[in-house]
């Protein structure tokens, strides 16, 4: 039925566009919009993608364009228009360049037509944005524009069979760079050709009612890192959102009911949180660069733009400061004259609250500073569902950062099918966390339910994939609370909390609870409280932690007074020390804990006695080529300290501080007692009380999602 009102909706659109209307006008009609949204009215006009021959609100004309691009800051950065399609297309817009035309359309008329990866999506962006611009060219003759056409109605007739096909997912970087480009061709050719009618109304309803639901449920949050994400998912998305805008007068960024782009305003926020002091990035899921300096620019221009948002423009202007680069990939510098916009004023990010979560329920993600200051200590925590194989199995995992990491997602993104990302990368014994392994089975690795599911057309396909009963079932995890007394309540300025069930990450057969608490205090010290029970007494429960060098036991001399040790012979403090930091690693509880340091030369990514180097994937020999002796690099850990009791227990309780401080700083006391449920740790001169221990009101709340 479905698919009957898209083909009805479609030879609506088809018999208005092919009135061929002449002029900058529009042809209005319902179209294939899902009903949430305005209809669309197609512009005729060229150009029409991001810009328009006159003036028009909310976007810039051929006039102003130009203008721009004759002073600071585009004036300089006319001679990086250069290499693709889109670039090329738009210096002969801005100039006149004959040599730029001729460029372009070369490689209009060299566009492959064959179907493989989300790079097909982001050409016939290219493509159609080129085709428009170049439209009134003297050089772009009849014959070749008819053989350009084709060349975009064969790629995007490919791609449409595809997403109407068995092949959508509407979490995966292809889906959303082929309907940008079916959307974009169709925006580009609706007046030219009766075949590219339909496409944008068709890209419009499969967003609208697949894609962009998607994204509401991570709030603006990303799920497959911040390489991916950015470079596969949200460069064309906002492409064909602005498009979509300019050449159909459909808005997506200001839309009648908030809750239809909330997500999007919350985008700019997440990348400004997600953003490290030194102004890389955090690590999750498959990432190829801790890099933001060409895959985030993009997207803070046109939000900043969008919303007036002066924290975004500040963010994006500290990152080209800091980078001394435009921020853009030389692909997309095309993005900076249509989006940049200096006129919003860049606002102070000190003015930014220092704890925000995003997505509890999706993708789960929270991240607490001491300040914004270069020197501020991050905290990053992340625990959230399965959405598609970039993400990891590592769910209820936090990294620290203070003038360098501290505590580490351990291994690199090295090549997709490997045996490091297999065995090491991609599983929760790489990763901040506590993982459950039983030592009657030699194969178990201490991995966290492994699953694949690729195959969810819509949000409701994936949601019945959470139920209980699904294979597999999606549902890995999600932060229960925010700053709740019920859980934790502090003292101190900056006292910010929250609770994650881990649980539904586990084999139900090994683990029966995994619930951790997190709160930061004094803008040092993170308190971990892991309440943990597993199916049999004799399932190791391991309290992980990676570290970009050894971890030392600290001087009893220099711990401060009433420390206890951990057990017999186990110091009371480990520090992880660099040149310009340092990470005080003190458990409390088990009151006699085991530790074991694993790592050194040969030993970095072991697992169960084998390691799974990295140095030795063809894509770090390549990217590390003359080299001649490839080491293992610390940023992506060198040692792993695992913690945990000695005595076999079913339910487990760890309580552990970090406390993350320059190099001179002495560790704080500190102290654990339990009594009656309820627990107190002091630090320093913070106190915090976590209620319900044992679980009174600690229970796992996704034990109904097992």
């Amino acid at each position: 039925m479905r698919r009957s009102v898209i083909t009805v909706s479609v030879l609506l659109l088809a018999s208005a566009a092919v009135l061929g209307l002449p002029g900058c006008l529009g042809l209005s009609g319902r179209d294939a919009s899902s009903g949430s949204f305005p209809p669309s009215r197609l512009e005729t006009c060229r150009p029409r993608l991001f810009f328009r021959p006159e003036s028009w609100p909310g976007g810039r004309s051929v006039a102003e364009l130009r203008a721009r691009a004759a002073t600071e800051p585009f004036k300089d950065r006319v001679r990086l228009l250069r290499t693709t399609r889109a670039n090329l297309a738009l210096k002969w817009l801005i100039s006149g360049d004959e040599a730029a035309a001729a460029e372009a359309l070369a490689g209009l008329k060299s566009l492959r037509t064959k179907l493989g990866t989300s790079d097909e999506g982001t050409e016939l962006v290219d493509a159609a944005l080129a085709y428009d611009w170049l439209f009134a060219w003297k050089g772009f003759s009849a014959e070749d524009r008819r053989m350009v056409e084709d060349r975009m109605l064969s790629l995007a007739a490919g791609m449409r069979a595809y997403l109407e096909g068995e092949g959508a997912h509407v979490f995966h970087t292809r889906m959303y760079a082929w309907t940008a480009g079916v959307g974009l061709a169709g925006l580009a050719l609706h007046d030219v050709r009766p075949e590219g009618a339909g496409l944008f109304g068709f890209a419009r309803r499969y967003y609208e009612e697949r894609l962009l639901p998607a994204r509401a449920i991570q709030d603006g949050a990303m799920h497959n890192g911040l390489s991916y994400g950015p470079n596969y998912m949200m460069f064309p998305l906002l492409q064909f959102l602005e498009g979509a805008k300019s050449a159909a007068n459909v808005d997506y960024f200001h839309t009648a009911r908030a809750a239809d782009s909330d997500w999007l305003r919350a985008t700019a926020p997440f990348l400004t949180y997600a953003v490290r002091p030194d102004f890389r990035h955090v690590l999750y899921g498959d990432v190829a660069t801790t890099d933001p300096a060409k895959h985030f620019r993009f997207m803070l221009d046109i939000l900043a733009a969008e919303y007036r948002d002066g924290y975004a423009a500040e963010l994006a202007r500290r990152i080209s400061e800091r980078f001394k680069t435009s921020g853009y990939h030389a692909e997309w510098i095309y993005l900076f004259f249509a989006f940049h916009d200096p006129e919003v004023a860049p606002r102070s990010l000190e003015e930014l609250p220092v704890f925000r979560v995003f997505s509890p329920h999706g993708v789960g993600h929270a991240f607490w500073r001491s300040d914004w200051s270069e020197s501020a200590t991050l905290v990053h925590f992340r625990c959230g569902d399965y959405f598609e194989d970039h993400g990891h199995f590592d769910q209820g995992s936090f990294t620290i950062f203070r003038k360098g990491g501290l505590a580490l997602k351990g291994g690199g993104y090295w090549g997709f099918d490997t045996d490091h990302r297999h065995h090491y990368y991609k599983q929760a014994v790489s990763a901040n966390t506590v993982i459950f392994s039983d030592p009657a089975d030699p194969a178990d690795e201490g991995r966290q339910r492994q699953m694949h599911y690729q195959s969810a057309g819509t949000v409701a396909d994936y949601l019945a994939h959470k139920e209980p009963g699904a294979e597999p079932c999606v549902e890995t995890g999600e932060i229960l609370a925010v700053d709740d007394p019920a859980w934790a309540s502090g003292t101190g300025a900056g006292f910010h909390s929250v609770v994650a069930d881990v649980t539904a990450a586990w084999d139900q057969a090994k683990v029966r609870r995994f619930v951790r608490r997190l709160a930061f205090v004094g803008g040092r010290h993170l308190v971990v409280v892991d309440e943990t029970e597993t199916v049999r007494p004799e399932i190791r429960a391991r309290w992980l932690l990676h570290a970009p060098v050894e971890p030392k036991p600290v001087a009893a001399a220099a711990v401060a007074a009433g420390a206890a040790a951990t057990g017999a012979g186990q110091p009371s403090v480990w520090e992880v020390r660099t040149p310009e930091s340092v990470l005080y690693v003190r458990p409390l509880l088990p009151a006699a804990t085991k530790a074991t340091l694993i790592g050194g030369e040969g030993h970095e990514c072991e697992v169960n006695g084998v390691n799974y180097p990295y140095t030795t994937c063809d894509k770090f020999v390549r990217v590390h080529k003359g080299r001649k002796d490839l080491k293992p690099l610390p940023e992506e850990g060198l040692w792993r300290l695992e913690l945990e009791s000695p005595a076999s227990a079913a339910k487990r309780l760890f309580v552990t501080v970090l406390t993350a401080d320059d190099p001179a700083a002495a560790p704080s006391e500190a102290s654990a007692e339990l009594a009656g449920g309820r627990l107190v740790v002091k630090v320093g001169a913070e106190r915090v009380e976590f209620p319900g221990i044992g679980g009174e009101i600690g229970a796992s709340a996704t034990d109904a999602h097992r």
